[in-house]
């Protein structure tokens, strides 16, 4: 059996238990062209509550849907091209065990944010988790932001809210690296420390 978590009633201003369902479903069986992929690691992302609230760029989730978001995963049986079993992919299967997808083709650039499943390379001594931070899309959204858009330079005043979470923690420490005075903001005292 496949268990996934949905989206049991709209959410509040604060998460609740009763917000969230486990079901399980059967494990989806992978059609010509795609893979099934067992989920190893699922990241717990910022963005997931405001698209639980319906107010995320890419959109709300409905009460039944799958939690949304992104995990390294391993593909467990193949029915595309490049991909055998045993192989290491970024995915976004949402909050479930179990999932069929797509495949990248071959050459296409790596992009955290695609609906098909991609073949990674884990660098030795690297936990593959870091594939879902500061090597994946946070740390892709930091580097964008810090050293693409804003630019600091030596003696420029960087702040940066929410610096406790991996994308404002990552900026911090690329506009750091930058020369630029780093100035954190975060919810708390405890977070703070």
């Amino acid at each position: 059996m496949n268990r996934r978590i949905v989206l049991a009633r709209p959410m509040g201003p604060s998460p609740q238990p009763e917000d969230f369902q486990i079901e399980e479903v059967a494990i989806p069986v992978a059609a010509e062209g795609q893979v099934l992929i067992r989920v190893d690691h699922i990241s717990l992302d910022p963005y997931i509550a405001s698209a639980l609230r319906g107010r995320h760029m890419s959109g709300g989730v409905a009460v039944g849907d799958v939690v949304p978001g992104e995990a390294i995963g391993t593909v467990v049986e193949s029915r595309g091209d490049g991909f055998v079993p045993g192989d290491r992919v970024l995915c976004r299967p949402g909050w479930q065990e179990f999932v069929t997808t797509g495949i990248a083709p071959a050459g296409a650039p790596p992009g955290p944010l695609s609906p098909l499943a991609q073949k990674v390379a884990v660098p030795a001594g690297i936990n593959p988790t870091a594939l879902l931070g500061v090597l994946g899309m946070p740390g892709l959204t930091a580097w964008v932001g810090t050293v693409r858009t804003l630019r600091p330079v030596p003696g420029d005043t960087f702040v940066v809210s929410a610096a406790t979470g991996p994308v404002g923690a990552t900026a911090g420490q690329l506009a750091k690296r930058m020369g630029a005075r780093v100035v954190g903001i975060a919810g708390g005292p405890e977070k703070c420390a």
